[in-house]
């Protein structure tokens, strides 16, 4: 974890260079959360003037300034831990035997960790076999490892005392990310299960922490699909973790104190009427949802035709043709009764993990391609 605080550490110049770049104005003007924290504190200033006096001011726009920095920096850690493996921390020198293969596959693993889940399956950057000093290295397994130990690491302390300090006073709307590891009240993790109990004093932090568990369940639980073209883990067998059902393996409950009722409110739609709503008014013609189905399909070989041949174009009509007649889209019409059909849109694409059907395919008016 010592290359993912590197990532966090940001030097004074950083900053200023930051403060003067295109990149902090679009950033700052996207993310106006704090707006509100800003007034609460206005609000608690003794006796302060119409319009704060220019100190109060200065002093609360300083407070703003800090906990966009803070945020800006923090999404993009893992590019600049990737940076600095390649720069100012001479890892490639100092412990690669300037080894460059041995310095990307180090800067990919770091940088890995903050990336969507799907991207881990590109072979080029994440490859299941790459030699290494000789040795074969499973680039993607050590990244999705990277990955769930950077997820376990719920102690309390990397909440840092000092920058909480530094940074005081908190908005309210940060306090709860920095006590949410304050409430776990045991912890076991161990090859077959990861085991973690929580009783929390407030619902923001029953609801961030319980939002970290379920990612963690989802890292778990989809690294195998990652896997199965590796030779050496695809049989692998993540520990087993859960946030649900009478197995469930992390409980995050709330404390005999707290005052608060845990909730889970959702919106709940007609799924029929929004089907219909999506074959008539979206597409605007009756059969416009198949020519969309077939569409996706072709995206979908194309995008496994282009990976499986590693190719430097975009073009498919460019590969071989004797490689382009392995991927097809058929078309299968079957008959329930006399008035519902069904009809299956088969191809050899690339296929859909459980992240891209839960997060793109099920979403309306998202689309992964």
């Amino acid at each position: 974890m010592l290359l993912h605080d590197v990532g966090m550490v940001v030097s004074e110049a950083e900053k200023y260079r930051l403060l003067d770049s295109p990149e902090w104005a679009a950033f700052a003007e996207r993310e106006s959360s704090v707006a509100a924290d800003i007034v609460k504190f206005e609000e608690e200033l003794s006796e302060p003037p119409v319009g704060g006096t220019g100190d109060q001011q200065l002093f609360l726009a300083g407070l703003q300034q800090r906990w966009l920095l803070a945020d800006y920096f923090r999404t993009i850690h893992a590019e600049r831990v990737r940076i600095a493996i390649s720069g100012p921390l001479h890892v490639r020198e100092n412990y690669l035997h300037d080894d460059y293969a041995a310095e990307e596959t180090v800067s990919a693993i770091c940088a890995g960790h903050a990336l969507v889940r799907s991207e881990l399956g590109r072979d080029r950057t994440y490859p299941t076999r790459r030699d290494i000093f000789g040795e074969p290295v499973d680039v993607r397994f050590l990244t999705i490892l990277l990955r769930i130990g950077d997820l376990l690491d719920m102690r309390a302390e990397r909440a840092c005392s000092l920058l909480e300090g530094a940074a005081s006073p908190l908005p309210s709307s940060s306090q709860a990310h920095w006590d949410q590891y304050k409430r776990i009240v045991g912890r076991a993790t161990s090859p077959t299960e990861i085991s973690i109990v929580a009783a929390c004093e407030t619902a923001e932090e029953h609801r961030l922490l319980a939002n970290w568990c379920r990612w963690l369940v989802e890292e778990v639980r989809e690294a195998p699909q990652l896997l199965t073209t590796s030779l050496r883990h695809a049989d692998w067998k993540p520990p087993r973790a859960s946030t649900s059902g009478g197995d469930k393996t992390i409980a995050i409950d709330r404390s005999s104190s707290a005052t608060y009722r845990p909730v889970d409110w959702r919106f709940v739609f007609d799924e029929a009427e929004i089907v219909r709503r999506l074959v008539r008014d979206v597409h605007g013609e009756g059969l416009g949802f198949l020519r969309e189905l077939i569409q996706n399909s072709l995206d979908a070989i194309r995008t496994r035709a282009l990976v499986s041949q590693s190719a430097d174009t975009r073009f498919t009509n460019l590969l071989p043709p004797e490689f382009r007649a392995q991927f097809t889209v058929e078309l299968r019409l079957h008959t329930k009764d006399e008035s519902v059909y069904r009809l299956d849109v088969i191809d050899q694409g690339v296929g859909m993990t459980e992240e891209i059907i839960q997060n793109y395919f099920l979403q309306i008016g998202r689309s992964w391609y």
